[in-house]
């Protein structure tokens, strides 16, 4: 479908006529431009405002074919084809831009005509090939004239072909290039060709009369026009109009957003049903709007609900014909309106609608001022990633067609639609039948089944509006109901809890019956059976009962790692109490603060590591060596603990927002429940060796102690040696047999990674790695599949403390098993909820977003925790009603976490709620930067903060690690991030470390990143630093010469400077030829500060069509010993 412009912004001849007289009823004074006249023969022509950006464009990709329009159809009947020809060759005659070409003269292209220019006329016959292979050959040719480029530099910029399908079929199609023809000039064409061809083939001469003006007129009035100050009122009303408007509308989408467009696309189309259509007819009628701006309204709270945003700027064509004299005139005088959409305070639709009324009014008013000029006088950020202003469209189409060709029917003939110019754009027509659209979409960023999604939310949120015009857009229904019980309960519907009811200690017991004599735990040497560990456990439970433990008494465990350690953990769960981990490594003042605030009525530890710990007037203190004999006196078997499934079983601490850790309580409910779903997750049993690898003070221990002893397995406790290599490392599990492995995902990171340089092998005896607490990268499971593809079971896990452990689990299997989403491009996948589980995606007003889209998780089901220890206010915050549970008093736990749902159910982590950041008016995901970052050769680890060194100013850092050997290149990884990344999303500055600063769990420390000595130190410059090279002084002399400014800074932005796309060109012509490399306009938009530039043209940033790639010898150095061993040994606990 074509997508060109309407009469002024889709409004209809009626509409047209409503809309002058709503402006004058509203004061609105709309603009009356002085008339068009012929120009002085002598005069150069120069280009208009839309044209120059369609040949910059042109420059930037010389192959593009995205604005070659396409006018194509079947011609059924007696066709003349003399009187077919002569009609066209009559319209290219009559139209001076339809024999104009635009050659560059001095460094800017300049619009000359060409008289006596004819257009390529090609006719084939295709009538003789059987009938199945007419249209699909039809097609072909089709296809391949109507995308093959043109020269603007030579012309012509208009063919035509003609096939004969049958004596009284054809096919005509009508390539030509949108710098010299619009929607509306479509209309104009086959009014003419229509006129033209009924008296040519009567033998008639052409009755049209004598155009008043032609194209080149309208620009040489264009630029009089715009250079008088005429149109000062019009730019300071956009000015103020969109001031604050977001840079990039961020939708969700399938792919990361490409650093450069292809403008690869597709198209999509659907019908509002007729019923409904004439609901929303009958609506904006009556609210005093137009259809168009009932869609636009619709649309913005659509890509508001998709986004979060609340400011929505949607672009809209209109023909721009303001003058009577340019109606009948072929060219490009298509302008484009960005609309903007306030959805601010989450009003009701009708006020919306009316706010999209009253706001489109004034736009049309003051619609002379070329969308082109308007990003010039904004000076917004450019970007080759995307559309400035607005990336979607909507087109409401009414444009003239004019009469059929006497004697003959017409149909439309579809040719592929493989482009996109922008994101998104909606095309509507108002038919019969009800709202035909159509969407053209680039599929370097949506799958189909994503916009037939967004299809059907359209159309129901339509619905909702209709039904509804007074609710509040949160309200307005977006998902229909089968995807709303998709989300909510097909995906949730495994939610059981059949090992909660038995205690992991009970559960214990019961393999110590069965199995009394194999190992349960071992230790350097040291092993306690099943037997031993039940003996030496109820001992110290009744130990303990006898000095009061029971259910809700909580007991401070601080015990280096060792067999003790998981004596006293079971004892405590034997007496009924809870345990409390102490990380005998911690700070006393963190201990102190730990044994305060938990209220450990006892003290489990050590004679040897009770000097560091803080005293305590309440606790009663139980030395697990000195006492052991008093110990070992106390019965074998303790009274029944007398636990209830929702007392505590542990209480673990994390970090809080202030500062203050929160102790959260988890019940034996949730342990237990967990437990057993772990082991039927991962197959635990009683062949198994798992390792224990986490310090008891994070709940990640739990993951690892409890699915062993429940299911017979031993546990095999880590040493702290073991991690001074990978060597080492693999080398102590293969000797101890270890079958499982739970690691943080940082840890895992580094073997990843070293595996990729290869010299690592895993253990014989290894069938399952688990690995969870932070986003596992892409680039480290590509490593780790190229070294070990499916040798071993990988699984990746999620789940916060307050929802015990794990909530979601995703088998990440070798590429091309799509289930639980492990072929998911941008994302390793946090998969699929666990069955005792339930996880919703819901926005803020908590209602759950469509599949796809990005919402806040919530947490529900059997693993939630009971809340945080005497903290009922962020309990009451954090815990909350289940709204769409089964159970009543069910509670879900608000995670914080950003994440959607993919089409197959597996859920994808995004990122923190409070880790989106915004700069210069840019949604930006840290996470995505950090990933570019980790995937550089040389970079061992990547961290990107976003710093506000002042007030409102916010820019983004880069910390990074280098692997052993490696010197990162600043200039490098900038020019290979600008390559991969939007502009905005390349850190202003660059710190190399030694290593990053971790909290105690190894997860990276944030708030102890430094900050940059200065931009200048870290990479980025000083802001206004002068040129001191020959190259920097003669780039900027260039600038100084082409902008017409006294002063060029090393970091000055040429377009913040006032430079726009003509600008450029002639800046190419400045700098052509003086340089060993090329300066392109491709390279000029890429680098657009002196100092890149110049490291471009030095030779010192790479190319970014080919960004550095690891060479064998880099892969080698990769092999190098893992960076953060020793940290983790200090951070991980004993």
């Amino acid at each position: 479908m074509s997508a060109g412009p309407t009469a002024a912004g889709g409004l209809s001849a009626e509409e047209l006529e409503l809309l002058a007289m709503l402006l004058d009823e509203a004061g609105i004074e709309a603009s009356e431009p002085e008339a068009v006249r012929p120009r002085d023969p002598a005069r150069r022509v120069p280009l208009t405002f839309g044209q120059r950006r369609l040949w910059f464009l042109e420059q930037l990709e010389p192959e593009n074919r995205i604005y070659n329009d396409v006018m194509a159809m079947r011609l059924g009947g007696a066709l003349d084809v003399r009187a077919l020809r002569g009609a066209v060759d009559a319209i290219v005659e009559r139209h001076e831009v339809l024999h104009t070409v635009f050659p560059e003269v001095d460094g800017e292209p300049a619009q000359v005509v060409v008289a006596g220019m004819r257009i390529p006329f090609e006719a084939r016959d295709l009538s003789h090939l059987p009938a199945d292979e007419v249209l699909p050959e039809v097609q072909r040719i089709s296809d391949a004239l109507a995308h093959a480029p043109f020269d603007l530099a030579r012309g012509p910029l208009m063919r035509v072909l003609l096939v004969r399908l049958a004596e009284d079929d054809h096919a005509l199609v009508i390539p030509v290039h949108h710098i010299v023809s619009d929607g509306w000039s479509m209309g104009v064409f086959f009014r003419e060709l229509s006129t033209l061809y009924a008296a040519f083939r009567d033998g008639r001469p052409s009755p049209l009369p004598p155009l008043p003006v032609q194209y080149g007129d309208f620009a040489v009035w264009q630029e009089d026009h715009l250079a008088g100050g005429a149109l000062e009122r019009q730019i300071a009303y956009w000015k103020d109009r969109l001031r604050g408007v977001p840079a990039l509308l961020e939708l969700p989408t399938d792919r990361p957003r490409p650093a450069e467009q292809t403008y690869r696309g597709s198209s999509y189309d659907f019908m509002v049903p007729r019923e409904l259509s004439a609901q929303v007819q009958g609506l904006a009628q009556r609210e005093g709007a137009t259809v168009f701006m009932f869609l636009l309204a619709a649309l913005g709270a659509l890509l508001a609900r998709y986004t979060g945003e609340e400011d929505i700027v949607v672009g809209t064509p209109i023909a721009s014909r303001t003058r009577p004299e340019l109606e009948n005139v072929i060219g490009l005088f298509a302008n484009t309106l960005p609309l903007r959409v306030d959805v601010s305070g989450d009003p009701a639709f009708r006020e919306l609608l009316a706010r999209v009324r009253e706001g489109t009014f004034e736009d049309y008013a003051n619609q002379d001022l070329p969308f082109e000029r308007l990003v010039e006088e904004l000076r917004i950020e450019r970007s080759l990633s995307y559309n400035p202003l607005y990336q979607v469209m909507l087109v409401l189409q009414n444009t003239p067609m004019g009469d059929p060709l006497p004697g003959l029917s017409i149909r439309p003939l579809r040719t592929t639609h493989d482009t996109a110019k922008l994101d998104l754009s909606a095309t509507m027509v108002e038919t019969a039948q009800g709202i035909f659209g159509g969407w053209e979409y680039s599929t370097e960023l949506f799958d189909r089944d994503t916009i037939v999604r967004l299809t059907d939310h359209f159309v129901t949120l339509l619905r909702a509006i209709v039904e509804g015009p007074d609710r509040r857009l949160s309200e307005l229904q977006l998902i229909a109901p089968e995807e709303r019980t998709r989300v909510l309960r097909t995906w949730n519907e495994s939610v059981e809890d059949v090992f909660a009811g038995v205690p992991v200690h009970e559960q214990f017991e019961a393999q110590a019956e069965h199995r009394p004599d194999a190992v349960a735990v071992s230790h350097r040497g040291e092993r306690l059976t099943y037997a031993e560990l039940s003996r030496r456990s109820g001992r110290l439970a009744s130990f303990l009962r006898a000095r009061g433990v029971g259910p809700e008494t909580r007991v401070g465990v601080c015990v280096e790692r060792s067999p003790e350690m998981i004596v006293a953990l079971l004892g405590v769960l034997k007496a009924g109490g809870a345990y409390v981990p102490l990380d005998p490594q911690y700070p006393r003042e963190r201990l102190a603060f730990l044994v305060e605030d938990s209220g450990v009525a006892v003290l489990l530890t050590q004679e040897r590591l009770f000097a560091a710990l803080p005293g305590s007037a309440a606790a009663q203190v139980v030395f697990l060596d000195a006492d052991r004999e008093a110990i070992d006196a106390a019965p074998d078997t303790a009274p029944e603990s007398g636990v209830l499934p929702d007392n505590a079983a542990y209480l673990v601490y994390t970090s809080g927002s202030t500062g203050r850790p929160k102790g959260v309580v988890v019940p034996h409910r949730a342990l237990a429940g967990f437990t057993g779903i772990a082991c039927e997750a991962y197959g635990v049993g009683p062949d198994d060796a798992v390792l224990q690898f986490a310090s008891i003070n994070f709940d990640a221990s739990a993951e690892e102690i409890w699915p062993a002893l429940v299911s017979g397995a031993r546990l095999v406790l880590r040493t702290e040696e073991m991690l001074d290599s990978a060597a080492a490392f693999l080398g102590a599990c293969r000797e101890w047999g270890v079958t499982v492995l739970d690691l943080p995902t940082a840890y895992w990171h580094e073997l990843a990674s070293e595996a990729a340089g290869g010299g690592v092998e895993l253990p014989e005896a290894l069938r399952l790695v688990i690995i969870g607490g932070e986003r596992a990268l892409p680039e480290r499971l590509r490593d780790w599949r190229a070294a070990f593809g499916d040798r071993v079971r990988l699984v990746n896990t999620y789940g916060p403390t307050e929802a015990t452990v794990v909530a979601t689990l995703a088998d990440l299997r070798a590429p091309g098993d799509e289930e639980d989403g492990a072929a998911s491009p941008r994302h390793v996948p946090i998969g699929r909820p666990l069955r005792n589980t339930r996880a919703y995606v819901l926005d803020p007003r908590g209602e759950a977003v469509p599949i796809g889209v990005p919402g806040e998780l919530y947490l529900g089901g059997g693993g939630v925790a009971r809340g945080y220890l005497d903290r009922p206010e962020l309990t009451a915050a954090a815990f909350l009603p289940d709204p769409f549970g089964p159970e009543p008093g069910a509670r879900v736990y608000r995670t914080g976490d950003r994440v959607r749902f993919l089409p197959d159910g597996t859920l994808e982590f995004v990122g923190r709620v409070d880790q989106q950041v915004k700069v210069r008016g840019f949604r930006v995901e840290l996470g995505e930067i950090e990933a570019a970052l980790a995937a550089q050769p040389g970079v061992a680890e990547a961290v990107v903060a976003a710093r506000e060194e002042s007030p409102g100013s916010v820019r983004l850092v880069a910390y990074l690690v280098a692997e052993p050997g490696a010197e990162l290149s600043v200039p490098g990884l900038r020019a290979a991030l600008k390559a991969e990344l939007p502009g905005y999303m390349v850190p202003a500055a660059f710190a190399v470390l030694d290593a990053l600063p971790l909290t105690r769990s190894g997860k990276v420390d944030r708030r102890a990143l430094p900050a940059p000595e200065s931009a200048a130190s870290a990479g980025a410059g000083a802001a206004h630093a002068a040129p001191q090279s020959d190259v920097e002084r003669t780039i900027a002399a260039a600038w100084q010469e082409v902008l017409g400014v006294e002063s060029v800074g090393l970091d000055d932005n040429f377009f913040d400077l006032g430079g726009h796309s003509l600008l450029l060109a002639r800046l190419r012509s400045r700098l052509a030829g003086r340089f060993p490399r090329e300066v392109s306009v491709v390279v000029l938009f890429r680098y657009p500060t002196v100092r890149s530039l110049a490291e471009y043209l030095s030779g010192g940033a790479a190319e970014a069509e080919a960004p550095p790639q690891r060479s064998e010898e880099e892969v080698e150095h990769r092999r190098a010993a893992m960076r953060r061993r020793r940290d983790l040994k200090k951070n991980l606990g004993g």
